[in-house]
Formats: structure tokens, C-alpha cells, sequence
């Protein structure tokens, strides 16, 4: 239930985030449309630069409403997981260490996670209580052996023909009694079959769950590895991004550069921007998928992250 929460939260992160960069997006094209009806007014571009500019506005209208629907729904979703209206949240901070799975080796994860993962245990023991149900119930069939003892003592104040009275007495017995049940009616049986069917189903979901298991440590760890990748590298492009716009921006003013140059090579910035945010809540979240799996995701796992958090 924990992650389930922590996903809805940081689906209403990213979709602030989009929100921020499309409504950021819609300003900058804003300008670069008056700036082109400017530059059309005195003669030193075409009027196709004017229209290549209201198109890229309107493009950006449209994903900025398709945004602000996206984030009201993302909201609505984490109110309903959380029982309370959310109406702030706090996003992460740019500071938020993205560092490789500790350990990095993948095997000790695959051990980690086939020896604490709870719904690999809850299998297990599912396995061995169907078990001990069907061996209960297939012992109705065996003979059962039982070691039985009596002990009667017998007094009475009556006289015999002689006159005399009738002496006390006392019997013991000690026997072994050997129950051989040869037919006891076809509920049993019926029974018997059951439990073993039961328990068959139980093992092969045991082993459905070990195979998950080892699946879902696999992609997890690899998922995490690639996130860490992915952050750095949507780093180093949103950057170069912002040098190729400022250089672009300058051409166009030189008149050596078009406005449908700079209208691309912005889309490009923003989207590189929301590559880069979207890979640091990936990390988190698949970081934190990777821990419930090995069964590491506690309390101190959150309150670490909660460290991270923009105050």
C-alpha cells in the first residue's frame, strides 16, 4: 500500500512538472510570435515566419490544457488512494542522490529477494499448509493401530443356594486393535483428491512465484541501472540544449538562422528538460520497486527519502 501511495505522489510530481514546462514552453513561443510579428512589421522576415509561429502557439495551447487535465486527474487519483484532499505537494529535490543499487551485483539482489520477498513467502507457506492438509487427509485410508485397556471389578452383597456370599471379582485386559478400513464410502476418497489437487496447485503457484521473483529483481535492478544512465545523459542534453537555443536565438537575429530553427531547437529544450525529470522519478520509483521485491522497503527507506524532499 506504501508504494502504491509513493506512486500516485509521484505521478502528481511529474505532472506538475509537465505543467511547468508546458506553460513555459507556451510563454517562450509567445514571445518568439510577437517578436516575428515585429520583425514581419519592418520588413525582415516573411509572413510564413509569422504563421510558422502561431501554429507552434497553438501546439503549445493545446499541450498545455491537455497538461493541466492531466495533472487535476493525477491529483483526484492520489486523493482517492489517500482518503483526503491533496491540494499541495512537494517535488524532490535537485540534490536527490542518483546512485547504482547498493550492492551492485545482481545476484545478491536475486538471494536477497528469493530469501525476504513476502509474496514469495506467503507461497510458500501456502505450499506447505496444502501439503499437511493432503497428507491429513490421505492417512483416512491407513490402517490405524491402538493399544486398548480394561480394568472391571465386580461386588455384590448377593447369597448363594449355600448360604454363602458371592465373592468379589476383578478382570483386566490389555489388547491391540488393528482398524483396517476397506471401504468408508467415496466422500473420502473424494476428499482425498481434492486436498491433492489443492496442493499441486499450491506448489505450482510457489514456483510461479519463485520465477516472478527472480523477474522482477532482474528488471528492476536493470531498470535502476538504466535510470542512473539516463538521468546523467538527460543532464548533459538539456544543457547542450540551452547553448544550441542561445546560438540558434542569435543566428535567427543575424538573419543566417529561421524561426522554424529556433521553434525547433526550443521544442527540443523542453522536451529534453521533461526527459530529465521524468527519468529522476523512474529511479525512484523503480530504486523503491527493487527494494520491495528483496523485501528492503521499510520505514528507514522512506524517511531517507523523505530527506530528499524540497522543504
Amino acid at each position: 500500500f506504501v508504494l502504491r501511495v509513493l506512486t500516485r505522489y509521484l505521478e502528481v510530481l511529474r505532472a506538475n512538472a509537465n505543467l511547468t514546462y508546458r506553460q513555459a514552453e507556451q510563454e517562450a513561443i509567445a514571445r518568439q510570435l510577437e517578436q516575428s510579428k515585429q520583425r514581419f512589421e519592418v520588413g525582415l522576415v516573411a509572413v510564413t515566419d509569422v504563421h510558422e509561429a502561431q501554429a507552434a502557439y497553438d501546439t503549445a495551447v493545446s499541450a498545455r490544457i491537455s497538461a493541466e487535465s492531466e495533472q487535476f486527474v493525477a491529483l483526484r487519483l492520489l486523493d482517492t488512494i489517500t482518503g483526503t484532499n491533496v491540494d499541495n505537494v512537494v517535488d524532490l529535490s535537485e540534490d536527490l542522490p542518483i546512485l547504482p543499487p547498493e550492492p551492485i551485483d545482481l545476484n545478491q539482489w536475486i538471494e536477497t529477494s528469493m530469501a525476504n520477498n513476502a509474496k514469495l513467502k506467503a507461497a510458500i507457506y501456502a505450499a506447505e499448509a496444502a501439503q499437511q492438509n493432503y497428507k491429513s487427509k490421505r492417512g483416512k485410508h491407513a490402517p490405524t493401530i491402538d493399544l486398548v485397556g480394561t480394568h472391571a471389578y465386580n461386588s455384590t452383597d448377593a447369597m448363594t443356594s449355600l448360604g454363602s456370599a458371592t465373592p468379589d471379582s476383578t478382570s483386566n485386559v490389555i489388547a491391540i486393535e488393528l482398524e483396517v478400513p476397506l471401504y468408508t464410502g467415496g466422500a473420502v476418497s473424494a476428499n482425498r483428491r481434492q486436498t491433492q489437487f489443492q496442493y499441486l496447485a499450491a506448489k505450482d503457484l510457489e514456483h510461479q512465484a519463485r520465477r516472478e521473483t527472480i523477474q522482477d529483481a532482474t528488471n528492476f535492478y536493470q531498470l535502476t541501472i538504466a535510470n542512473v544512465a539516463q538521468v546523467n545523459a538527460r543532464k548533459q542534453s538539456t544543457i547542450s540544449a540551452k547553448v544550441a537555443l542561445d546560438a540558434t536565438q542569435a543566428g535567427y537575429e543575424a538573419g543566417t538562422r529561421t524561426i522554424v530553427d529556433v521553434l525547433s531547437v526550443q521544442r527540443n529544450l523542453f522536451q529534453d528538460e521533461r526527459d530529465y525529470t521524468n527519468a529522476r522519478f523512474d529511479y525512484v520509483l523503480n530504486s523503491l520497486r527493487l527494494k520491495r521485491v528483496a523485501g528492503m522497503l521499510n520505514g528507514d527507506e522512506l524517511l531517507a527519502l523523505e530527506q530528499w524532499m524540497k522543504q
